[in-house]
């Protein structure tokens, strides 16, 4: 796009910061990721390993008496068997699922349907969208402000969108431009844009500064992912916390009955 325009210098520096404000924004994800992914491993793996090692040697010492054991040890035994049983087999299903989940995706037009499955489902469609949009609409102002005319850049910064469905909307959109449609009008039957980033993008078309509007609802857009990534696991890591502490009593519970009857018993 530099060289079309004659200016490539101008459009590698702003190429630097767009992919130098990327890079800050995936190593504070990744930074933010690293605490509740150890804890979620850790706690996993403690979660395991008691229901495979621990309980049934602690359990075993129950099973000659004749008194029946109580229902959180009898539960808790049977997750036991079921872990030691069949944990391998689960994790070779696992493992072949994936192999073949990958080997789908592989195949010609599946990576496109998985795709628009993920842009319907609420839970990732969010994250998804905000993403990409933001992404577009970052490398978009950059071309529009470099001069690059703006057909040829929304075609451009619709090749560096991931998702193959939301590339092939926004490539839809292009060609709405190209039949004299407005641009936010193009844009919002995408429907993966907020309000608010096609409100900037109206205003910028309006008033001849649509490059530095859509920088600005980029930059926008960018704040409410990572408040929004950071508020996730806020709340994640004491969510996380809660539950392995209910897992871990319901065990010492399970273990403890046993024992209280038997003193009850030899009283």
């Amino acid at each position: 796009a530099g060289e079309t325009v004659g200016q490539p210098g101008a459009v590698l520096e702003r190429l630097a910061d767009f992919n130098e404000a990327r890079q800050r924004m995936r190593s504070k994800l990744m930074q933010a990721l690293i605490y509740p992914s150890l804890l979620t491993t850790v706690a996993i793996l403690v979660v395991v390993i008691l229901l495979t090692a621990v309980v049934p040697k602690v359990a075993a010492q129950f099973v000659h008496l004749k008194h029946a054991l109580p229902l959180t040890t009898r539960t808790l035994l049977a997750i036991s068997h079921f872990l030691s049983s069949y944990g391998p087999w689960i994790l070779l299903i696992a493992a072949a699922v994936g192999g073949a989940f990958s080997y789908w995706l592989k195949q010609e037009g599946n990576r496109h349907r998985f795709h628009r499955q993920l842009i319907r489902m609420r839970f990732t469609a969010l994250l998804i969208c905000a993403i990409d949009s933001a992404r577009y609409l970052r490398a978009l102002s950059i071309l529009n402000v470099s001069g690059v005319p703006l057909l040829q850049g929304m075609t451009l910064s619709a090749e560096g969108v991931a998702n193959q469905e939301i590339r092939q909307r926004l490539s839809d959109a292009a060609e709405s431009v190209r039949q004299g449609n407005g641009i936010s009008q193009s844009l919002e039957k995408t429907q993966i844009f907020p309000p608010m980033m096609l409100y900037m993008v109206a205003s910028g078309e309006k008033s001849g500064q649509l490059g530095e509007l859509m920088q600005r609802a980029t930059d926008n857009q960018e704040i409410q992912l990572q408040n929004r990534i950071a508020m996730t696991l806020a709340i994640f890591e004491p969510a996380l916390i809660v539950v392995m502490a209910a897992i871990v009593l319901f065990i010492v519970v399970a273990v403890m009955q046993p024992i209280l009857q038997l003193n009850s018993l030899m009283n």
